[in-house]
């Protein structure tokens, strides 16, 4: 299931950075109401390899909860201090463009990405 979440991904160097534009398209997760996972997009090449922002999977009361402390503290504090690249219902499909830039290193130019499911 892991390795059918991304339906396209892209990397382009842009001087000192490295764009990823991925097509994600998950299906409903089994989790419960109160539960939550996280689904990493890891960028390896070779012995490196460099966490990406995360998505949220909450289960449906969590996912409540979620939303009212981004409602009381703002969501662009709440995504930068965990580092959360967008928060979802896990019991619904969901699809998005994912879409960061990174600071460029050389052992990015064979990189590949991975998906880390916790």
């Amino acid at each position: 299931m892991i390795s059918q979440i991304i339906q396209k991904d892209k990397f382009i160097k842009k001087g000192e950075y490295l764009q990823i534009d991925m097509q994600i398209k998950m299906p409903p997760f089994s989790i419960k109401e109160n539960g939550y996972m996280t689904l990493t997009p890891l960028l390896t090449g070779g012995k490196n390899k460099r966490e990406l922002p995360y998505f949220l999977i909450n289960g449906k009361s969590r996912h409540k909860g979620y939303k009212q402390m981004v409602r009381s503290v703002g969501k662009k504090n709440v995504n930068s201090v965990y580092n959360i690249y967008k928060a979802i219902d896990g019991s619904k499909s969901f699809s998005c463009t994912y879409s960061v830039q990174i600071n460029y290193e050389n052992w990015m130019d064979n990189t590949q990405i991975k998906l880390v499911l916790e």
